[in-house]
């Protein structure tokens, strides 16, 4: 029984330390490329058939860039998605990437420049 636990204990160890130690090129593959990449595009420009179509911001402009300066904003913002009148524009990822993937690529995001 005491091997079990101490199995387990290691297993979450790990497991949390990989998530702890996610670099940019994992976010990308894991969270950007299958959550984000779709609307707003490999450059996060939003130019994107599904992005024109949806209105997706510009991330890498002044105006986003402007009103996402704070990771805190952008945490909230990947966690919960965003809604306008009524209708969902981005769905929520809180139930789909790790805490430690969503501030990961709150990170990302704010890394994003004007090219």
């Amino acid at each position: 029984m005491k091997s079990v636990i101490l199995a387990l204990s290691f297993m979450l160890a790990i497991s949390t330390f990989a998530e702890d130690t996610l670099n940019k090129e994992e976010v990308y593959k894991v969270s950007w490329g299958k959550y984000c990449a779709f609307c707003h595009g490999k450059d996060g420009k939003g130019t994107t058939t599904i992005g024109r179509k949806m209105r997706a911001k510009d991330l890498t402009s002044a105006e986003v860039r402007e009103k996402y300066q704070d990771e805190a904003k952008l945490i909230k913002l990947i966690s919960d998605g965003y809604t306008k009148n009524g209708r969902k524009i981005m769905r929520p990822l809180k139930d789909k990437l790790s805490e430690a993937e969503i501030k990961a690529l709150a990170k990302q995001l704010l890394s994003l420049k004007k090219k």
